[in-house]
């Protein structure tokens, strides 16, 4: 009853960093590196973990509150998506060679941090929420947001986006539901942000999910440039 693998990371034909030290002809000089000829490979998962592993502790070094199941959550949900998914009747992303897809360490690692920032902590978040920017489309100055939304369990409430970090949430535009959504049942939402009434420079775009207790789900998030006006 696992989706298993979770998630992957590059585990083939990997350097090592043995350099020199089967010949004994090490230097430690930085100028003399590039002689300490890093030609040893090897593959499997004892090279991907600790790729993993490495993220996972920036993870912890710039979020100190993160527990593990919003780590796997961060994780899943960064991750770069690698093939169809494989059960979309039980979760539109996973694939049975690549599950979540391969690890990307900048988000995942940004992520965390972002969720420190705008002070958002674990016992505040429904992990069961899932909701995932799709596509995003540009029309002058008007970004279109598309995504999809679904729960592995609790009610979804509602679905809201921000677009001053944090500070503001609007509901994003979705299709009345007749009823009940079943668990795994997800529905397509929609959003748009006109980048030019942005300050200027850097700003977040953040959608989240709310359950009916008001706990977050695991964020999602854009990056654009405001025009300032």
């Amino acid at each position: 009853n696992e989706l298993i693998p979770e998630i992957s990371a590059p585990g083939t034909n990997i350097i090592q960093a043995e350099g020199c030290v089967t010949s004994g002809g090490c230097s430690n000089l930085f100028s003399d590196a590039s002689e300490n000829t890093y030609t040893g490979r090897g593959s499997g998962t004892s090279y991907a973990t600790p790729a993993v592993t490495g993220i996972i502790a920036l993870m912890m070094e710039v979020n100190p509150e993160i527990n593990p199941l919003v780590i796997r959550e961060i994780l899943r949900s960064t991750a770069t998506r690698m093939g169809d998914a494989t059960q979309p009747e039980h979760d539109p992303h996973w694939n049975k060679d690549f599950g979540w897809g391969l690890v990307h360490g900048h988000d995942a690692v940004w992520t965390a941090q972002y969720l420190d920032m705008i002070g958002m902590t674990t016992s505040d978040m429904n992990l069961d929420l899932q909701v995932h920017i799709e596509n995003i489309s540009t029309q002058g100055t008007v970004n279109t947001y598309t995504g999809i939304a679904w729960s592995r369990g609790a009610a979804m409430e509602k679905i809201e986006y921000s677009a001053d970090g944090g500070e503001t949430w609007t509901e994003v535009m979705y299709e009345s539901v007749n009823g009940t959504l079943s668990t795994y049942e997800s529905f397509e939402f929609q959003f748009k942000v006109d980048t030019d009434s942005l300050p200027s420079g850097y700003n977040m775009i953040i959608v989240r999910g709310i359950d009916s207790e008001g706990s977050s789900s695991m964020i999602d998030w854009d990056t654009v440039v405001g025009g300032g006006n």
